[in-house]
């Protein structure tokens, strides 16, 4: 017996470490990190989730069958301060990486190989340059303020994480796939890398000698979201959420909950951040996060039309990854979000960030107190804040990759463009644009979980007035379906939540889905037969990803709250 019983847990080793090597099935995999004090390394044990332990997590690789993998990672649970946040933030790191490393792989070639194709798959040097720097400001700022301020102290248990996560993943990877750090942040900070190459101006395009539809495809590739907050019509419910644009190379999801259980000298106003995110990233990325302060934060990106305004771009900076994260965790409120995370703007990946405050949202009195719904608006060298609650009071708030407040048209260069060109209207115009028009249209038809599911994933281009015939002009972009200019790129997923889910009920839930849109018998994305790879080959050879995408939604229960 005493044989059997050691042969049992020698085999079940054998299978945590197998499915961690071949992550194709959908066994969920637990681990634990321990940190090493009198060495100052940390230990990984897979099949234990130990609350004395450094950290501790839940892996599932089922992004071949449900198109996202899911992973829940928190922080030692106890009240003392065993650990110091940094060797927290960085166990937590640590164990993402190496559960997940199987995918980081793949996720990185993918993006270098589409972003830097033009230079053999190698990051270019100007954004070698300003991401090296950048890292030099973080770590000169951290070690002289982490102990004493705590929007740093955050700041370095952040960058801890990544580079907890960036050294988990080395440590499982082959020779031949090791990552440096600055490479490692491709992946990190993926919105930011093309806006980080105008730090040069001989690298910015002239837009003014682009055509209306060269201009359009331009803006396009640099707007990322679709998003809406829908009030019920007696005001019993809230949905909120988005889908993201993005280049298909992106495919590769994993869904994610972190609980960081900080130290007692600098408390956090939410412990807890559930997000949609990708292999290698501590962050959302789309964004769409969820936290413990029962903040709901999402963004789409605003185009800039006056690229002089990245004369203002400076390594002396912090990414928007990491202010985004640094908000998330030390705001309760959507103002105070909005003015932690202005600080030491990087002007790069520039978006409209809505933050909508559950707290202030009372769906059994059917009331929506003041402060509920502000929005920021990036950019180089500005963050302009203003408060949407009343106009959410009538029934919805849409975003669609163009500014709203008015002196950000006019700084970005929107209110010209226009003047110049009417033709730009369909995706520059706040008010006329396509997606400003179906939204204005449909948003009534939502009434429930199911008909929020319709809206977002829309896309009836072939009979809808306001897209002209054109898959790329509406809710949900498939550019890949256009008659001409085919590209691999569009709405590659949609996630959102009730407010009566997250806030009221016993279980909290959302809702994604992985994958271009199918909606209106739309072709499911398939590698095989799409022609959008044809007009750039080279940039399209994806490794890692399943071949079509044609997921159900989810529906999603949190685990950490």
């Amino acid at each position: 017996m005493k044989y059997l019983f050691t042969f049992l847990i020698l085999f079940n080793i054998i299978l945590i470490i197998n499915s961690i090597k071949n992550p194709d099935n959908d066994m969920p995999i637990h681990a634990s990190v321990y940190y090493i004090k009198t060495t100052g390394k940390y230990k990984v044990v897979e099949g234990e989730l130990d609350k004395q332990a450094a950290a501790y997590a839940t892996y599932t690789p089922s992004y071949e069958t449900k198109g996202w993998d899911f992973l829940t990672v928190s922080s030692y649970d106890g009240v003392d301060d065993k650990y110091p946040g940094e060797v927290k933030n960085y166990a937590m790191g640590y164990l993402e990486g190496v559960l997940t490393y199987k995918r980081i792989y793949p996720a990185y070639f993918n993006l270098n190989n589409y972003k830097y194709n033009n230079n053999n798959g190698t990051m270019d040097q100007t954004r070698y340059n300003f991401f090296l720097k950048n890292l030099q400001f973080m770590q000169n700022q951290t070690s002289l303020y982490k102990d004493t301020d705590p929007y740093w102290h955050e700041v370095n248990n952040l960058y801890m994480q990544m580079r907890g996560l960036h050294e988990g993943y080395n440590s499982m990877a082959p020779d031949a796939e090791k990552i440096d750090l600055v490479h490692f942040q491709t992946v990190v900070s993926l919105g930011d890398v093309d806006e980080i190459s105008y730090w040069k101006k001989e690298n910015r395009p002239n837009l003014s000698k682009m055509t209306s539809e060269e201009y359009l495809d331009y803006l396009a590739f640099r707007s990322h979201c679709s998003a809406i907050f829908k009030v019920a019509d007696d005001f019993s419910d809230i949905w909120f959420g988005h889908n993201t644009w993005t280049t298909y190379n992106k495919l590769i999801r994993i869904y994610k909950e972190y609980k960081y259980v900080p130290n007692s000298k600098f408390p956090v106003k939410a412990q807890t951040v559930t997000m949609s995110s990708y292999p290698a990233a501590v962050n959302s990325q789309d964004d769409f996060y969820i936290t413990g302060a029962y903040l709901y934060v999402g963004e789409t990106t605003n185009g800039i039309q006056d690229l002089t305004l990245f004369d203002l771009l400076t390594p002396n900076s912090l990414m928007c990854w990491m202010r985004t994260m640094v908000a998330n965790r030390l705001a309760d409120d959507g103002y105070s979000w909005t003015q932690i995370f202005s600080k030491y703007n990087s002007g790069t990946y520039n978006n409209q960030f809505q933050i909508l405050d559950l707290k202030l949202i009372d769906t059994e009195k059917k009331t929506i107190a003041p402060g509920a719904l502000y929005i920021v608006e990036q950019l180089p060298g500005s963050c302009d804040v203003q408060e949407v609650t009343d106009l959410l009071k009538k029934g919805y708030w849409p975003s669609y990759n163009t500014p709203f407040i008015m002196s950000v048209r006019q700084k970005a260069g929107t209110i010209d463009a226009l003047k110049n060109d009417s033709s730009k209207a369909i995706s520059l115009d706040y008010d006329t644009c396509a997606r400003a028009k179906i939204f204005r249209r449909e948003h009534s038809k939502v009434k429930d979980i199911e008909s929020y599911k319709y809206l977002i994933r829309y896309n009836d281009y072939k009979n809808d007035e306001f897209s002209l015939k054109n898959p790329s002009y509406t809710i949900a972009a498939r550019y890949d379906l256009r008659d001409e200019n085919k590209m691999c790129y569009g709405a590659t997923d949609a996630k959102f939540a009730s407010i009566n889910e997250i806030k009221t009920s016993g279980t909290k839930k959302v809702h994604i889905i992985s994958g271009p849109t199918t909606s209106h018998n739309l072709t499911a994305f398939s590698w095989k037969n799409t022609a959008c790879v044809l007009t750039d080959p080279a940039r399209f050879n994806v490794i890692g990803q399943v071949d079509t995408y044609n997921f159900d939604w989810i529906d999603y229960e949190l685990t950490l709250w």
